[in-house]
């Protein structure tokens, strides 16, 4: 059979939601994929799961890859990259799952100069409650008006809800020495090196909102800043490097500080970890830093303002807003 699109998962501790992940490749309305799990040292069965579900997946397309240790999320992802076979790359995390039409519809928007196509997402929270939440920018651009747009806020920079061609690979991998927003760094990369880009609003994941995970969990530091910020300026296509927009610079870094401010309150970090965000926020962001991310994005710009303003004020109105919107928090 031939393999059109290649779909990594790490799988860390998962035995809760892996089942439901493996399944909703196994649901999807195209048979041409394989399914790379990347076990990371799981302690618990979900390696088990994996090999049970493949056992009775008759086409041999689940494969089990077991990490001789653990190396996070990154080194889970290279190591599945490297074991693919398909055209195209997909990522799902296996507490998230796909909708049946996903490989159907990335394959009915990619085409010959298109290197990526991105798609909508669907969030569900906690309490069972789905919205879609496709992207600002929509339809086909270039590679380097997609980096604009990306650092701009203008793109959810996961690395869901998207297919990528394999062959851009070959330029970068994912960066394991990172703790945070490594899917925001693969993402502008992978743009860097692409002829066209196609953006559509058809919703084709569900990523379940957890408070668990490492988006709202871990204890912030200026290294949740600092390396991104530096892999992204290091790893961009240097042909195309030079014609990024100082707005889009600007904005990233202040995307960076204010939500790397926005975990550590959401987490409840110490509040030495957090005030020393906000003091990157209140003095290393410049008044045309912010500016810059007010017109890309106003929510962002308005975010770094209040951090730098009255940052009591932004801790309260944060809290609201992910109580409201993913029904989480105190």
């Amino acid at each position: 059979m031939t393999i059109r699109t290649s779909l990594v998962m790490p799988v860390y501790n998962g035995r809760s939601t892996v089942e439901r992940a493996v399944r909703s490749v196994l649901a999807q309305t195209r048979d041409d994929w394989e399914l790379l799990v990347v076990d990371d040292c799981s302690s618990d069965n979900s390696p088990e799961i994996v090999e049970s579900l493949a056992v009775g997946e008759r086409h041999g397309r689940i494969r089990l890859i077991r990490q001789e240790r653990n190396g996070g999320p990154s080194a889970a992802r290279n190591a599945g990259v490297a074991a693919a076979r398909g055209e195209f790359l997909a990522f799902l995390d296996c507490d998230d799952e796909l909708l049946p039409n996903y490989l159907a519809t990335m394959e009915e928007h990619m085409a010959e100069d298109v290197d990526v196509v991105v798609a909508a997402h669907v969030a569900q929270t906690p309490a069972g409650r789905r919205y879609p939440r496709p992207d600002s920018a929509q339809g086909l651009l270039t590679g380097l008006e997609t980096v604009d747009f990306a650092l701009q806020g203008k793109l959810w920079n996961f690395l869901h809800a998207k297919t990528y061609r394999r062959s851009l690979f070959e330029n970068f991998s994912f960066p394991d020495h990172l703790v945070r927003y490594e899917d925001l760094v693969v993402n502008a990369i992978a743009y860097s090196y692409s002829r066209r880009v196609r953006i559509v609003s058809t919703p084709v994941y569900v990523y379940h909102v957890q408070a668990q995970s490492l988006t709202w969990s871990q204890e912030p530091t200026m290294e949740f800043v600092n390396g991104p910020l530096n892999s992204v300026r290091c790893g961009l296509n240097p042909a195309l490097i030079s014609q990024v927009k100082t707005r889009s610079w600007n904005t990233l870094r202040t995307f960076l500080g204010v939500l790397t401010v926005s975990g550590g309150l959401f987490a409840g970090s110490p509040k030495d970890s957090v005030d020393r965000i906000i003091r990157y926020v209140r003095e290393d962001l410049s008044i045309r830093d912010v500016a810059d991310a007010t017109l890309a994005a106003p929510h962002l710009g308005l975010s770094a303002m209040l951090i730098k303003v009255f940052p009591v004020l932004y801790a309260k109105l944060y809290m609201w807003h992910v109580r409201r919107t993913f029904d989480m928090g105190k």
